[in-house]
């Protein structure tokens, strides 16, 4: 079943990771996996929805959980 597309940019994500203290491949990584967690439903509507996907981004790019 199709739930969605993601493209990333990368000449909007080098300014957002400066901003962020990200590298450019960092920044890549966080936003796809925050683009995953929004194809599997979540949202950050709210600030505990918004805690509750910046942790899960945290979990998933954690060394442990890195597949990179």
């Amino acid at each position: 079943q199709f739930v969605g597309e993601i493209l990333l940019c990368q000449s909007a994500i080098r300014p957002w990771a400066a901003e962020q203290g990200l590298t450019p491949k960092q920044a890549t990584h966080r936003l796809f996996i925050h683009a995953l967690l929004h194809l599997a439903g979540h949202d950050h509507k709210n600030d505990r929805a918004a805690r509750r996907m910046e942790a899960l981004e945290d979990h998933y790019l954690a060394p442990r959980s890195r597949a990179i």
